[in-house]
């Protein structure tokens, strides 16, 4: 081992979590998951957020093409190759819509998930798909979030001997 890799060896930090601190879903065959910290108190924000904003992404969606729709109303459709102006508008609007939600939901599950779990391929129901499929996941964080809370009360003594200043400290 040279001075160079003693050193490199000697500034690097490891920390290593307990497997009961993170879950784990396998979601390809070659080892890509996704993984939850479940002491990270952010997490149920997280998951809010990214619900959230593909809701909110949808509503915005539908609004732009609703003016869409409005703006060719009563004009002689025009073709653009295979399909109209208004058409290519659209789906215009969709592949932002959908990139958005790739985006919010890449920001839940980990960089790349989506492109991992759908390719380059959009669908009308791919978050529903999506959701379906976390669902059960889902709900069994929120029972190792309760027993990890419990252990955690436990180890830091939650709970126990509270001062009146909040600190559980003697």
């Amino acid at each position: 081992m040279t001075d160079t890799d003693k050193s490199q060896t000697i500034n690097q930090i490891r920390i290593k979590r307990r497997e009961d601190e993170v879950y784990r879903i396998n979601i390809s065959d070659d080892g890509q998951e996704i993984v939850f910290d479940l002491l990270d108190i952010n997490l149920p924000y997280k998951v809010n957020k990214a619900f959230v904003d593909i809701e909110k992404n949808l509503k915005y969606c539908e609004g732009n093409i609703l003016a869409i729709k409005n703006k060719y109303k009563n004009q002689k459709p025009v073709k653009k190759g295979m399909i109209t102006q208004e058409e290519l508008e659209i789906q215009n609007e969709y592949r932002k819509m959908y990139q958005k939600d790739r985006e919010a939901m890449d920001e839940l599950l980990g960089k790349g998930t989506m492109q991992a779990l759908f390719g380059d391929s959009n669908y009308l129901t791919m978050f529903d798909d999506l959701f379906e499929q976390l669902e059960p996941h889902l709900s069994r964080l929120e029972i190792n979030v309760d027993s990890v809370k419990e252990r955690l009360k436990k180890k830091y003594h939650i709970g126990e001997n509270n001062r009146d200043d909040g600190s559980v400290l003697s």
